[in-house]
This record gives C-alpha cells, sequence and structure tokens, in this order.
C-alpha cells in the first residue's frame, strides 16, 4: 500500500509541505506593500472568501482551521513566520495518526481483513527501514514486498481472490496454518 511503502521510506507526503507553504505565501501576501498587484489581488481573495465563494484563501482557512490554527486567520495585525515550523509538524502529527489508525484498523471489510495486519507487528515507528541500505538490490527488494504484502503468500494471494482470512492456509506444507 502507499502508506506501507510511506512508512518504509519515512518519508510524508507532499501535501504537508505544500500545506505549510501555503500558510507562509498567505503570510507573505499580507505584508505587501497595499499599492502592489499582489495586495489588489489578496482583496479579491478576501471579498471572494467574505462572500462564500471557493477561493485560494478559503483553502487556506480551512487547512488552518482542521488544523488547529485557524486564529492566525483573525490575527491580521501580527507576522508570524514562525508559526509556519509549528503548522508543519502540526500537518505530520495528523498525518501520522491516521497512518496509525489505519495501520491498527481491522480494515474497510470486515471479512477480507487489513492488509497492513502483517505490516503491524514489525513496524512500530515512521522512519526510514534500515534494510534499505542493503547493497544487493535483490535481497532488498525481497525484502521490502515482503515487508509491504507485495508477495506471492497466500495471506495476500487470497485478499486479491476475497478468501477469507482463516481460510489462507499454507500450500507448501500439511500444517493447516494461515500462511502470514
Amino acid at each position: 500500500s502507499n502508506l506501507a511503502t510511506r512508512a518504509e521510506l519515512g518519508r510524508f507526503p507532499l501535501w504537508i509541505e505544500a500545506h505549510s507553504r501555503l500558510y507562509s505565501y498567505y503570510n507573505r501576501l499580507r505584508e505587501v506593500p497595499t499599492h502592489s498587484l499582489q495586495h489588489q489581488a489578496f482583496l479579491v481573495q478576501q471579498d471572494l472568501q467574505q462572500r462564500n465563494v471557493p477561493c485560494w484563501l478559503s483553502n487556506v482557512n480551512k487547512i488552518l482551521t482542521e488544523s488547529g490554527y485557524g486564529y492566525l486567520l483573525l490575527n491580521q495585525d501580527r507576522n508570524l513566520p514562525s508559526v509556519q515550523t509549528e503548522v508543519k509538524q502540526r500537518l505530520k502529527d495528523i498525518f501520522l495518526q491516521t497512518f496509525y489508525s489505519e495501520l491498527n484498523s481491522n480494515g474497510k471489510n470486515k471479512n477480507q481483513g487489513n492488509k497492513l495486519r502483517t505490516y503491524k507487528k514489525f513496524k512500530h515507528t515512521y522512519e526510514r527501514e534500515e534494510y534499505l541500505n542493503i547493497y544487493n538490490f535483490s535481497h532488498r527488494r525481497a525484502m521490502a514486498k515482503l515487508r509491504v504484502s507485495d508477495h506471492p503468500l497466500q495471506i495476500e494471494v487470497g485478499r486479491h481472490n476475497r478468501t477469507p482470512p482463516n481460510d489462507r492456509l499454507c500450500t507448501l506444507c500439511n500444517s493447516n496454518r494461515i500462511e502470514d
């Protein structure tokens, strides 16, 4: 899954950086000279937002409000560039909460289980994994495929075939155990 791949690399989605920069640009627009074209465009955005017309500024408002920083939009007399780091960290925290929630959920379909059910057994921190430093590409790829459930074991193949998790038994031995 995308989540597992991103977690293996310890990378955050690009939207976090983009949303953080939105706030930075918003802050900059508030400080430009009133005679500039940028300031005039900003005033148009404020007018559109006040009339509840979807616009760039309403997106900034939504992002800041959802991340707990909506009050920054009301604070028009202060430039708060140091808050950009806090906003970015808060967006990362929100992403991590969503990641761990999805990782620990039972999946969307109770009969199929969570694709990440095996992954959550060994992934405990959101950081780049050491095995990614293995020089041999074949070994590194095999480890990555096993960890992110991109392998031919029955626990994964059965998920694609819609076989209930309890029926995804090992086909290589006679143990009648779930292959995961």
